[in-house]
């Protein structure tokens, strides 16, 4: 080989080392650029810079209300430790563009604008739980407020609209231990649309503005042992499918306007639950468990029907002096038991199952009382009370036929 041609090869050589060298430096200079490191869980302020913006960008995110973007958390996206927060400062809409898996989201006072999806994505809200007071919160497909631990952690609505998800939202679930609660109050605007709530964790609460409507209201705690409880004098509205699926539902009332669904690990609970819906002939079906206190209180319940797939019964029965014909039960040879509120008839046709069991859990004493109508009793046992159980029990008889 000649030596021009080596000293050609040689130098092809070098430019070939110096172009590969240059492209590393600069990759390694744009990923120093466009890389971050996630800091620790911090707060992360929305400084969107056109109305909408998208969420899905660091820009779009500050260390402070109305500060520069590309601060919040080392210059990233928030994450899963950080908690988001849109203050009248900056009141741009946000397009959600991404799924969302947040510490928290507080929406203040004075944001006035619209938090959006672009599509499907989901929500996943943890311990800072979830504040709004102002602006319009619309419809993601999925909205999951779970908390890992340990005090009672809020979903709270105290103005502004939230317009409720597509699918599912989630306050707490099943396999959650945790305490959690929703509260709607002041001027805070629930849009129900047509998805299912979800309530589940540890002994979660409900807590609303007298009367509230939900589409699909499930109620499944994470342990059958558990309970959710509804505030003192409030109203729950059900317009589609009511589903007590595991644990109890205490306080307040629920008028179920469609069917109710409950299954075998349905605890017993003292919520009134009425068939509402008089212009609709609805099915209550007991797949098993002990649900809540159910209530017969106008002539047009007796076109409805309850029907047993399973032995189950309900935390209290009361055909009240609005009932007229018969207690539409379908017991298909299953028994009943009724607990905690008792049993009481003031008219209409009562006829028991085979066997029928009346018995409190617990504490003070459970009145089986008939004061009108006619009580059909079991063509097998009517307990009233049990051997195992020491609880108080009465019946009273007055004015009704037995």
């Amino acid at each position: 080989m000649s030596k021009s041609i080596k000293k050609a090869a040689k130098t092809s050589m070098l430019f070939l080392i110096f172009l590969s060298f240059f492209a590393a430096m600069a990759t390694l200079a744009y990923l120093g650029i466009h890389s971050k490191t996630k800091a620790a869980a911090t707060n992360c302020y929305w400084v969107g810079d056109t109305s909408p913006a998208v969420w899905n960008d660091a820009t779009h995110w500050s260390s402070s209300a109305g500060g520069a973007g590309s601060t919040c958390d080392s210059g990233t996206v928030p994450g899963s430790d950080d908690t988001v927060y849109f203050t009248s400062d900056n009141t741009n809409d946000v397009t959600i563009d991404t799924n969302v898996s947040v510490y928290g989201i507080n929406i203040g006072s004075g944001y006035t604008g619209t938090i959006a999806p672009s599509g499907s994505e989901t929500v996943y809200v943890r311990d800072n739980g979830f504040t709004q007071a102002d602006g319009v919160f619309n419809s993601v497909s999925t909205f999951t407020f779970l908390p890992s631990c340990c005090s009672r952690h809020y979903f709270t609505l105290s103005g502004g609209t939230f317009n409720a998800p597509s699918g599912n939202l989630y306050i707490g679930n099943s396999t959650n231990g945790y305490l959690v609660s929703m509260v709607i109050s002041g001027t805070g605007n629930f849009v129900e649309g047509t998805g299912t709530v979800y309530f589940g964790g540890n002994n979660p609460t409900l807590d609303v503005n007298s009367t509230e409507t939900f589409y699909n209201f499930y109620n499944d705690p994470g342990d059958v042992t558990f309970s959710t409880t509804i505030a003192t004098g409030d109203t729950i509205e059900v317009t589609n499918t009511l589903t007590l699926n595991r644990g109890g539902l205490n306080g307040g009332t629920v008028n179920a306007n469609s069917n109710i669904v409950q299954n075998s690990v349905t605890a017993q609970g003292n919520t009134r639950v009425n068939f509402a819906n008089d212009a609709l002939a609805q099915t209550w079906t007991v797949n098993g468990g002990n649900g809540a206190y159910l209530y017969f209180d106008s002539a047009a319940d007796a076109s409805d029907s309850v029907i047993f797939n399973a032995s189950g019964g309900f935390g209290g029965i009361n055909i009240t002096a609005g009932f007229s014909g018969t207690v539409p039960m379908t017991y298909n040879g299953y028994d009943l038991n009724v607990s905690v509120s008792g049993f009481t008839q003031s008219a209409g046709t009562f006829n028991a199952p085979t066997n029928m069991t009346l018995i409190g859990p617990c504490c003070s004493s459970m009145a089986v009382t008939l004061s009108g109508g006619i009580f059909n009793a079991p063509s097998g046992t009517l307990y009233i009370g049990n051997s195992t159980n020491n609880y108080q029990t009465g019946m009273v008889i007055n004015g009704a036929t037995f």
